[in-house]
């Protein structure tokens, strides 16, 4: 069983109920995977060797796309509860910065996929 610390929308530890929570299973895995996606599109800001500058020096969009979703498969089925993952979408607004992606995410915890949405 898998136990974190519950995030915020912004990676930092929630504390709006007043209290730290912890999230588990399914949940705990579903918030990795968030952070995984993130990171890959350089919200991590101290981790740049895997965020979007590091690809934009290196390839042509269409070539950094398709690295990007191996790179994100290779993070998401390293996560040992995931036994296997589809991407459906996975995009970045380069005017706004918003990132977006929509995964299905089978796991140990439950014979039911997790919709994962960023």
């Amino acid at each position: 069983m898998a136990i974190d610390f519950k995030l915020d929308d912004y990676g930092d530890i929630d504390l709006s109920s007043g209290d730290i929570e912890l999230v588990d299973d399914a949940d705990e895995v579903a918030q990795i995977c968030e952070t995984k996606i993130l990171k890959v599109y350089d919200e991590d800001r101290l981790a740049q060797e895997t965020g979007v500058e590091w690809f934009t020096r290196m390839y042509d969009v269409e070539t950094e796309e398709k690295y990007k979703v191996l790179l994100l498969k290779t993070q998401i089925l390293s996560i040992p509860e995931v036994t296997g993952l589809v991407f459906h979408s996975m995009s970045l607004d380069t005017d706004t910065g918003v990132v977006s992606a929509e995964i299905t995410v089978d796991t140990i915890y439950s014979e039911t996929p997790l919709q994962i949405g960023v």
